[in-house]
Parts: C-alpha cells; structure tokens; sequence
C-alpha cells in the first residue's frame, strides 16, 4: 500500500479490458498498474511491489497460469493474492487457477461490484494474515528474551535470597552488603526489561497516532542521562550533553524519552570504565541530528549488520557483563517510526559507535500547518 491507497496491477493483452478494468479501479481510489502480458507482468514486480493482481489467463507467449505459478515460486512475491479475470469457466479452467496459487476466479463478463468486492475481501485477508505473521514473529521473540533474559536472573535471585533464607549466608559476613548489592543491581536490570516489553507490545499490533508538537529536546535529554546517573557512576562514565536549552524539534515526549534512555543506556553499556559518552547535534536544513557517540567496544560488522540492516535479535552483555537483550533497539525503531524520525548508526571494534537521531525540527512543520 503506498499513501494509504492499495496497489491493483492489472495483467491483460487486451487494451479495452485493461482500460475498462483501471476506470472502474481509479474511479474507487485504487492505485493501477497496466501489464499487456505476462512477461511484462513480472517485469513491472521488479519495480512496484501490487497488495493485488488481476491476472488473465489467455493471454500469447505466457497465460496467466504459468505467471501465476512463477509469482508464488517467489518468496518475495508469494503472498499477493492473484484473481484470475478470465472468460474460462470451465471446472478445469477453475480448478488449475487455484491449483496455480490463485485466490479467486472471476469469469469475464463481469459486474462492477462483485469484481470491487473480490478485490477487497482478498486485500483485507492478506493484510490480516500478514498481522498474524507479524503477531507471531512478535511472540516468538518475547519468548525468546523471556526464556533467556527474564528467567536466567530470576534464577539467581531466587538462589540468593535462598541462601540468605536458609543461613546459608550470614547477614553480619562482609559478603552479604555485596548479595543485597548484588540483588538490587539484578531487581532493576529485570524491572527495566519488563517496563521495556511492556512498552514495546503497546505499539504493537495497533493503530498508534501520538501527539507530536514542536518542544526543547533539552529537558528530554537531561532527564535521560539523570534516569542513568548511577549506571554511569558505577563505571566511572563520563556523559557529556553538548546541546543547549532550547534546542527545539518536532517530538512526542514520553516515546522520544524511552528512545533515548535505551541509546544512552546502550552507550553506557558497551563503554568500558573510565569511559566517554559525548552527546552533541548538528542542523541540516529543517532536519536536527541528535549523536550518542561512546569510545567503547564497537561492534564488529557481522553483529552492525545483524542489528541495524537485518533488524535481528541480538544478545550481548556490557562491558561490566550488564544484561542486554536487544528489545531496546526494536522498541526505539517503532518509537522513531511513530515520531516520524530515523535512525542511523556507525561502529568500529575497539572505537565506538555513533547512533544518530534525525528528526525534524520547526521549519517544516510551520510550512506543514500553513
């Protein structure tokens, strides 16, 4: 879908039905692509991604079962529904389109309103089963931080306070400050991870519009380096806000909070002690660009490509073996999404990373309202 609009692409070698098929599409609002045959069919899905197509089947060179074959052979291609429109209406012709992965059959002459009604039932099915896949994809990766992330320290919580129960460890030993240390540390990594999951499935699965206004990112920042005061003291990181007061941008607040207490987070996390975590910005036009840029590990290629090119799930642990799941750059993705800003990053092993916020700033926003 592009703008909202669904993409129809329209495969006939006849040009008085391409053009009476498109003036009934445009005339709802459907976006429409024209393909005189089937080689030019598969030419155009090298370029314009359709949500459905509209298939012939006697068509010179290809007929429309061979194309349709060829586009669900395809992973990239797989799941558009194709509706055969076509004057075969014999069980054999019908029973072969489906075969050939079609979705629906719809026998030439046809009616305007079953023809858009067909077009819509299938659009509706691939976008709900395209959900489901995402809502399983999404289940699947809590599971997953919850099996590796969530149980692993609640394990050594339990063990400790066991032992603490049992007299296994003696409250007046020096060691035992270190446990309540110890469980404390553990309580508040596991808390963050749960506030973390349980923001990251707000925004999923649903239609979010935030409130976005025009506000000094100033007070957003420095309320983020204080929430992480004490993960930086206990690494002896230095945090360094470069920015002013009244550094304005287009943003809503909570999200854009959650975004950068994750970066910031992530920078004191991967920054050995007696590190630097410099956050500082440059204008570009009516775009603000907000740097984190730490000097500690970096990441090699192969995990900067799996996180922020495949956008995997990836574990690490910090420098100071700090927990890390991953959610945190899943949710700052979804963040920034809805923010309509962007991220960007560069990594270096043993030199450190620079993660860039874009956003946009009042400029354009005045021009938007205007």
């Amino acid at each position: 879908m592009k703008d909202g609009k669904t993409n129809v692409l329209v495969v006939d070698d006849n040009n008085k039905n391409l053009q009476v098929t498109a003036g009934i599409l445009r005339d709802e609002g459907y976006l429409v692509s024209l393909a005189t045959g089937g080689k030019a069919a598969l030419s155009i899905l090298e370029t314009v991604l359709p949500d459905i197509i509209l298939l012939d089947v006697m068509m010179p060179e290809m007929d429309g079962f061979e194309v349709c074959r060829i586009i669900k052979s395809s992973s990239h291609f797989s799941n558009i529904p194709v509706i055969f429109l076509t004057a075969k209406d014999q069980p054999g012709d019908i029973t072969e389109g489906f075969s050939a992965g079609g979705v629906d059959y719809v026998t030439k002459p046809f009616l305007r309103e079953e023809l858009l009604s067909r077009i819509k039932t299938h659009v509706d099915l691939a976008n709900s089963l395209r959900t489901i896949v995402e809502f399983n994809r999404i289940r699947d990766r809590l599971y997953s931080i919850i099996a590796h992330d969530i149980r692993s320290p609640f394990a050594g919580i339990k063990m400790t306070i066991n032992a603490i129960a049992t007299g296994a460890i003696n409250p007046s030993d020096n060691d035992f400050m270190e446990m309540v240390k110890y469980l404390d540390k553990t309580v508040n990594e596991t808390s963050a991870l749960i506030d973390n999951l349980l923001n990251y499935t707000k925004y999923q699965g649903q239609k979010v519009n935030l409130s976005l206004k025009v506000q000094d990112l100033f007070p957003i920042l420095l309320q983020s380096i204080d929430f992480l005061k004490e993960n930086a003291n206990t690494k002896g990181i230095k945090v360094n806000l470069k920015i002013p007061e009244y550094t304005y941008a287009v943003f809503e607040e909570n999200s854009m909070m959650a975004v950068f207490r994750n970066l910031i987070g992530n920078a004191i996390k991967f920054t050995p002690e007696g590190g630097i975590v410099d956050i500082f910005y440059e204008s570009k036009h009516s775009l603000l660009e907000v740097h984190m840029k730490d000097n500690g590990t970096g990441m090699p290629h192969e995990v900067f490509d799996r996180v922020f090119v495949r956008n995997e799930h990836y574990f690490s642990s910090g420098t100071n073996a700090e927990k890390g799941s991953g959610l945190g750059l899943f949710i700052v993705r979804d963040l920034l999404k809805l923010n309509n800003c962007r991220m960007t990053a560069t990594s270096k092993p043993e030199e450190g990373t620079d993660i860039v916020i874009t956003l946009n700033t009042v400029e354009p926003v005045q021009k938007y309202l205007s």
